[in-house]
Parts: structure tokens; C-alpha cells; sequence
């Protein structure tokens, strides 16, 4: 946090009168490609999404189409200026925003991490364990009060939304693998699907979620046929 304002202290001291200055401080950006959803999201899975340390810690996010879109609204809107809050106006504790995530996938139970753990993990990762610890409670007044309209306003409609993205793909994928595996030829965008999840992770995850018809008698020998 020091060394962020200090950077913004830097970039503000000069005045350029023909140019604009603009310092996004961004939360943590929720989003498939990249990043830590995807993390969060694996971890979930395999029954490890419980809170971390005490779990009253706030965390500030914000959905990536809404930052793409706020970014755009920033660029065309050039009385905006300064330091800019670049994140949802809900916030959430770090518990609600792991229980929340487990609704959504579908997944019951999740072992909480003790702030010790996290410390050992962070030491052996070469990272501070505040990233996880620390609040982190910002509000984009600055966005609002210049008419930013937020698509993604709560944590259920963002995870909701991006599970969703997951799930469509990964239905997509066990449908091509299997055609492909027999012989038919797709479009080059269709064999892009196929090569990005053809993979172990991708097929330890069917086997553990695919319906049993699907797993035995489907994805695995095409599986297997598609690697002879």
C-alpha cells in the first residue's frame, strides 16, 4: 500500500496541462483467462475453499467485463481524472466470498486455512501472506458520481455468471472430443475448444463429473482412441 502511494505521489507531482492523468487502483479482477478465480475455483473443487485465516477480512473484486467496460467509460470521459477506485461497490468478508463461491460450484464443504498455514505457504511461494490476510475494503466513489453503471453488482451474479462460462465450454468440449475421437472433421475454431482443454486436469475433472454412462462408456474411450 506504501509503495502504491508513493508511486501515485511520483505520477501527480509533475503538471502537464494537455495531459490527462489517471491512476487505476484495482482490486482483484474475477475472470476465467487468468489470475486468481481460476485458483480459487480449483482449490473449491477438491474441498479446500474455506476461509482464510479468520475470514472477517474484507476482499474488494470486480468482475473483468465490468473492468474492461470501466476502463472504456474512463477513456471516453474525459473529465475523469485522479485516482480511480477500479472495483465493485460491494465488497464482501473473505468467508461470505469462499461460501458463496462453494454455492455456486455446487460443492458443500470447505476446509478452512489457518493464518499459520498461510504464512508457511506464502514463505516456500515467495509472496506475503497479507494478500490473503489484510482488509481490503474500497468503495469507486469517484465511478458512481460520474454515472458508471455496474453490471456485475454482487459476488453471486459475478460467480454465477463466470461458473456458467466454465461449464458451457467444458459441456462443448466432451461433445467435439468424442466426434473428433470418431473421425469427423471440425471448423478450426471448434479444435481450438478441444486442444485447450485436452489435457489431465481436464480429464481427471469428467471422470469426476461426468455422469457415469458419459464417463465409462463416452469420454473415455474416445479419450483413448484420440491419443492412439
Amino acid at each position: 500500500m506504501n509503495i502504491c502511494k508513493m508511486w501515485e505521489m511520483q505520477f501527480f507531482a509533475g503538471n502537464l496541462l494537455k495531459t490527462r492523468k489517471v491512476a487505476l487502483r484495482t482490486s482483484i479482477v474475477l475472470g476465467n483467462e487468468g489470475g486468481a478465480f481460476p485458483k480459487l475455483r480449483a482449490i473449491t473443487k477438491i474441498g479446500l475453499g474455506g476461509k482464510q485465516g479468520s475470514g472477517n477480512q474484507m476482499i474488494s473484486w470486480i468482475h473483468y467485463l465490468d473492468f474492461c467496460r470501466a476502463v472504456e467509460y474512463i477513456i471516453d470521459n474525459t473529465e475523469i481524472q485522479g485516482a480511480i477506485n477500479l472495483t465493485s461497490p460491494n465488497p464482501v468478508k473473505n468467508e461470505d466470498f469462499m461460501q458463496k463461491l462453494r454455492k455456486g460450484l455446487g460443492v458443500s464443504f470447505g476446509l478452512n486455512s489457518p493464518e499459520f498455514l498461510l504464512k508457511i505457504a506464502s514463505f516456500f511461494l515467495r509472496t506475503e501472506p497479507e494478500l490473503l490476510l489484510k482488509s481490503r475494503n474500497v468503495y469507486p466513489a469517484i465511478l458512481l458520481e460520474k454515472g458508471f453503471k455496474f453490471e456485475f453488482l454482487t459476488i453471486e451474479k459475478a460467480f454465477n455468471n463466470l461458473i456458467y462460462a466454465v461449464k458451457k465450454e467444458e459441456d462443448q468440449f466432451v461433445k467435439l472430443f468424442w466426434f473428433k475421437s470418431c473421425g469427423v472433421r471440425f471448423k478450426p475454431e471448434w479444435n481450438e475448444v478441444i486442444q485447450r482443454h485436452s489435457s489431465l486436469s481436464s480429464l481427471r475433472w469428467f471422470a469426476c463429473h461426468s455422469n457415469g454412462f458419459l464417463t465409462s462408456h463416452l469420454f473415455l474411450p474416445g479419450f483413448l482412441l484420440g491419443r492412439l
